[in-house]
């Protein structure tokens, strides 16, 4: 007797429907690989089982209560390490479960979505919302790299399928919502271009985007020379880095690098729960229980709460602030985030107030750009309107809100005329400067056989050799008698900070 067959089609059309597994968790679930380790059979272990209703509230994660094992390990890493405490056990016994207060949705809940659960929990009750659409386990290649967001500089796993990114991990310490998340989901593609408008195109202000790398800027800076260009800097909006610019010296910027010693005074300038929530991540692990804690801001957040901070909403009420007994100073601020919100110049009272109490200080500056190394320009300064602007890296009025373009954009008289795309600074290798005082290089992720900036330049405008890099010197606390220059130019909006960690 014969067997019975599929026809052709038949097998191509079984062959085309997709076998997939739901469990997002399958490559790094510990109890499934405890389980094949120890060879043990599932069944001698069989008895009720309690099914919980899945939490899909969260932009970010999913939860699935019923794969819970109550370890407890999110409870801990969101209590203990963020200040947070957003999970706890809810009910006794066989109906104990883990949930937020009132058996909230995660995602109604305070959490800050960093991430820290999903790493921590060991079986995949709680996952990334990686895919938009269907959650399928893929295994990619993975790229180590660092965070694509603010100046601190976290190392990060990246995982590649093919032309995107798939997930983003921690490497070493946890990172934050921006860095976990936000990741991009467009790239810049070849097209050819009229160099010849560009390499005529001079007397223009240029407004680069601050999170180009060190050499994408400093062709910008060459470029500027040779084609009478006059370069916007967004570090120049902030009143302290035009002083440290000026001075040529910067902070010692070591936070991330010394922990506190006894007695110290932890001042925490600019909203960096939304800025930079990476730097609270270091000072609830270094924090002491003899440190006091400021928090300089318009309003309280909730992990500074938490921390016992003492919270001002007015810089001269800082003067009441009694320091006796004080062992040392560390003092975290976002100049651009306190000048935006105290009044331009704010950031270089405050530093003053500070550095003036004859105490040992370290200050740590950040900011919401990724590269800080156009600080080094913050001093100078351009007011200035042009008929001519360029816009590298950042938003374009003209184009704002169908272009989704991070290169190079020509504008004359209100239009358009040219635009070249470029590859973008988490695409391509380079090298940055962040708020650990340290120059760092980056592999490229994707290489599309797009242009970079500097790649851009050198071809046009004729800039000739390497692009070299200037040194940055880390040594300087001291007060400054400066007059910081308020830019009337305002400055367009960065196009990765804007369409990337706002999602």
């Amino acid at each position: 007797e014969l067997e019975s067959t599929f026809i052709e089609d038949t097998v191509k059309n079984e062959a085309s429907i997709c076998m997939e597994c739901g469990w997002m968790d399958v490559y790094e679930c510990n109890l499934k690989k405890y389980a094949d380790d120890y060879e043990i059979d599932e069944y001698r272990f069989e008895g009720d089982i309690k099914s919980f209703p899945a939490d899909n509230c969260s932009d970010y994660l999913y939860r699935d209560p019923s794969k819970c094992i109550l370890c407890g390990r999110c409870i801990r890493l969101c209590t203990e390490k963020l200040k947070l405490g957003v999970y706890g056990y809810v009910d006794r016994g066989f109906d104990t479960t883990v949930a937020p207060e009132f058996v909230t949705p995660v995602g109604e809940s305070d959490c800050v979505s960093c991430g820290l659960c999903i790493s921590g929990c060991p079986v995949g009750a709680i996952v990334p919302k990686t895919l938009p659409v269907k959650n399928v386990p893929l295994t990619g290649n993975n790229v180590e790299s660092v965070c694509f967001h603010c100046s601190i500089g976290c190392p990060t796993n990246v995982v590649t399928l093919k032309d995107s990114i798939y997930e983003i991990k921690e490497r070493g310490k946890y990172l934050c919502k921006k860095g976990r998340f936000n990741f991009p989901d467009y790239y810049s593609k070849s097209a050819p271009y009229n160099k010849d408008i560009l390499k005529n195109f001079k007397d223009a202000v240029v407004y680069p985007s601050p999170s180009l790398s060190c050499e994408d800027y400093e062709a910008v800076r060459k470029s500027a020379e040779k084609m009478n260009w006059k370069v916007a800097n967004y570090y120049s909006t902030g009143a302290l880095y035009q002083a440290f610019a000026a001075s040529g010296v910067y902070p010692v910027s070591d936070f991330f690098k010394i922990p506190l010693a006894a007695k110290s005074v932890v001042i925490v300038a600019g909203d960096l729960e939304t800025t930079n929530p990476t730097a609270l991540n270091r000072l609830n692990d270094v924090l002491l229980a003899d440190t006091i804690v400021i928090s300089v801001n318009k309003g309280e957040t909730k992990r500074l709460y938490n921390m016992k901070a003492k919270f001002y909403s007015d810089i001269k009420e800082l003067a009441k602030l009694n320091l006796a007994g004080v062992n040392e100073i560390v003092f975290l601020i976002n100049p651009v985030d306190i000048d935006a919100k105290f009044g331009f110049g704010a950031s270089v009272e405050l530093y003053n107030f500070v550095s003036s109490r004859k105490l040992p200080l370290r200050t740590t500056l950040l900011s919401e750009a990724k590269n800080m190394y156009q600080a080094l320009d913050a001093d100078k300064t351009v007011d200035a309107d042009s008929a001519r602007k360029i816009y590298i890296g950042t938003e374009c009025e003209q184009t704002a809100g169908h272009n989704k373009s991070y290169g190079i954009t020509l504008v004359e008289n209100g239009e358009v005329v040219l635009s070249i795309p470029v590859k973008t600074h988490y695409q391509t290798a380079g090298s940055f400067l962040n708020s650990r005082g340290e120059m760092y290089k980056i592999a490229g992720i994707f290489d599309n056989g797009v242009e970079s900036v500097s790649d851009v330049l050198k071809n046009v405008v004729g800039l000739n050799g390497d692009i070299s890099l200037r040194k940055v010197n880390f040594s300087g606390e001291e007060s400054y008698e400066f007059t910081a220059k308020t830019v009337k130019t305002v400055f367009p909006a960065d196009k990765f900070i804007k369409d990337i960690s706002s999602k």
